[in-house]
């Protein structure tokens, strides 16, 4: 379960959508836990803040970075 909220982390970096009213680059995803929705529940369940912040977050900027080389 943590890599999965991680790996949810890192898509919504991608995707641009702060919070879960944000539409970002898919518009499916509209109502789904944003970023932030995403942190607070890693938080709780226990994930670290190194994790959260080296994987998830500065993961999913890497990538975008990549995207745009």
């Amino acid at each position: 379960m943590p890599e999965d909220i991680i790996s949810l982390i890192q898509e919504n970096v991608i995707q641009g959508r702060m919070t879960r009213d944000d539409e970002g680059m898919d518009e499916r995803i509209v109502g789904q836990p944003g970023v932030t929705e995403l942190v607070e529940k890693a938080l709780a369940s226990g994930l670290s803040i190194q994790d959260i912040i080296t994987k998830g977050l500065s993961g999913g900027m890497n990538i975008v970075g990549q995207k745009f080389e």
